[in-house]
């Protein structure tokens, strides 16, 4: 395969040129067997040390280009909870076995479904495979060298296996019932709904970029509290033109880029790569490649002054997490509302109103809770022995006619989880 820059970029501009014309589910998975192919190749390169830098750099855009494929079809609150769990980058060329060979054995389920392979993304960190069914509708599968039906539940619970299984249980009870307990978390979960919705200054970003092509740099003050600045890394960077925020009356500017979209291993966990932003072919992916980035300057004190406007209080300093005051009371955030408006393009005011249609939702939420839900960490197995009784009184294991997937089947004989065995 490619092995120097120029004929990376060509195979990345082949690959984008798929992923942009995607109409079925097969051509999904297409997409994916080449992107795995690549990655191989990739690794196999930095593990020879041949053109280390390149590579890396390559790996980064394959990276984001399958968490792409993620944002297109899956909820961004699903996205968010497949993507917590912690986990290194899964090397392709280091597992078991070939491992397009294994793709490859799903490529009938493939014709009729939309399969997404975790291992390709950055933003899944759990099962090995997500069947889905609709955007917030998923099934997790996890693929194990050899696995039957035969087998006793307390199986499932047994070591690596064991901890992997429990992640997806809970995980899926989690997705189906909207309210558990999650990994490493202390405190159940609830899904929140909101009504407000995003707006963005998408509409900015030709005018951003096509006069970078020309000067290096452009600014564009988008509120008065928030401005873009778009850098073409052709040239050398122009930090003076950031002076204008100054000139604007900015007294608190905090600042992020869409290259982090790119280039931070998580950032797409919460928000949506720049492939998907609703702008031109040419625009997306010059933002994906970071040809251009666009960095977001946002005046703390003017996010503030809206709080202000609707009845509340906000504090955000350095690094620490964004406050919102209610009645007295600080309520701490995710920093990734921050983010959202910066390296996502938000507009502050829509984002301001989700801030707070999600707080009072979870405040209504909390004053509202069913018995069940206020005895779930009493009722819930907390140890092995009790785990495996309860796996035993709700489910059963089943093989599908197929032969290959094995069943986690509930009292009413629904499907609740699938286990794929490579035997």
């Amino acid at each position: 395969m490619a092995d120097n820059f120029q004929e990376l970029y060509e195979l990345r501009m082949k690959l984008y040129y798929n992923f942009f014309k995607m109409s079925s589910p097969e051509s999904v998975f297409e997409l994916q067997l080449e992107l795995a192919a690549s990655i191989v190749d990739a690794e196999n390169n930095i593990k020879n040390n041949n053109n280390k830098d390149n590579f890396q750099y390559h790996l980064d855009r394959i990276y984001g280009l399958a968490d792409s494929i993620c944002w297109l079809f899956i909820d961004e609150s699903v996205i968010k909870q497949l993507g917590l769990y912690e986990s290194t980058i899964t090397s392709l060329s280091a597992q078991k076995g070939n491992y397009l060979d294994l793709m490859k054995r799903f490529s009938e389920d493939a014709k009729g479904k939309i399969l997404i392979f975790s291992d390709l993304t950055r933003c899944i960190s759990i099962g090995d495979l997500i069947e889905v069914i609709s955007s917030d509708n998923i099934k997790l599968i996890e693929i194990k060298e050899k696995f039957s039906n035969e087998q006793h539940a307390s199986a499932l619970l047994r070591g690596r296996t064991g901890r992997q299984f429990s992640k997806m249980y809970w995980l899926t009870h989690y997705l189906k019932d909207e309210f558990g307990t999650l990994y490493r978390n202390k405190k159940p979960t609830k899904t929140i709904y909101v009504e407000k919705n995003y707006e963005y200054h998408y509409s900015l970003i030709p005018e951003l970029i096509e006069k970078a092509k020309e000067e290096g740099t452009s600014i564009i003050q988008a509120e008065e509290g928030l401005a873009f600045m778009c850098q073409n890394f052709e040239f050398e960077n122009d930090p003076s033109i950031l002076s204008k925020c100054v000139e604007w009356g900015f007294e608190q500017p905090v600042i992020a880029s869409t290259a982090r979209l790119t280039e931070n291993r998580d950032a797409t966990v919460f928000h949506k790569p720049s492939l998907l932003f609703d702008t031109n072919y040419e625009y997306r992916v010059l933002l994906h490649e970071v040809d251009y980035s666009i960095m977001g300057v946002l005046d703390v004190e003017y996010i503030k002054s809206l709080f202000k406007s609707k009845g509340y209080g906000f504090k955000y300093i350095d690094d620490m997490l964004p406050k919102i005051e209610y009645e007295g009371v600080y309520y701490t955030m995710s920093y990734r509302f921050i983010n959202n408006i910066l390296s996502g393009m938000s507009t502050v005011d829509s984002t301001v109103e989700v801030m707070i249609d999600l707080l009072q939702k979870s405040l209504k939420a909390i004053e509202s809770m069913t018995e069940d839900e206020k005895n779930y960490s009493k009722e819930r197995p907390k140890d092995y022995k009790t785990f495996v009784s309860h796996l035993e009184s709700n489910y059963k294991l089943k093989q599908a006619e197929d032969g290959n997937f094995i069943i986690l089947e509930d009292v009413n004989g629904e499907e609740f989880m699938k286990i794929y065995s490579q035997k």
